[in-house]
């Protein structure tokens, strides 16, 4: 009988040591991931300080959806319009002249 009760006890020890192995696999995971999310946190803090005006500028413009390419886009369609604007103002100003002198000077510029 005292051989068995040794066993047992040992299983005892055994089992215990296993709860307590896995408690603290839990607890060390736990606290990994608690780790792991206050790191995530300090890291967009360290980007917020290190970032300048221009940073914040150009993330403000990304989250309207302003890209280089519709930048590119609006400056390549404004030309045009600037054009079309000039050549009515200018038909504006020929239909109002009647001296050849004052026409030559506003084609020269």
């Amino acid at each position: 009988m005292d051989m068995l009760q040794i066993t047992v006890v040992q299983e005892m020890q055994y089992f215990c040591l296993f709860v307590y192995r896995v408690e603290y696999l839990e607890k060390s995971k736990h606290l990994q991931d608690q780790l792991r999310e206050l790191r995530s946190e300090i890291e967009v803090l360290k980007v917020g300080e290190k970032q300048s005006e221009l940073d914040h500028l150009h993330d403000e413009q990304v989250r309207l959806g302003e890209t280089k390419y519709s930048t590119l886009r609006k400056v390549s369609v404004l030309p045009c319009m600037w054009s079309c604007e000039r050549i009515c103002n200018l038909s504006a100003t020929f239909e109002s002249i009647t001296d050849s002198s004052a026409l030559f000077l506003i084609l020269t510029t």
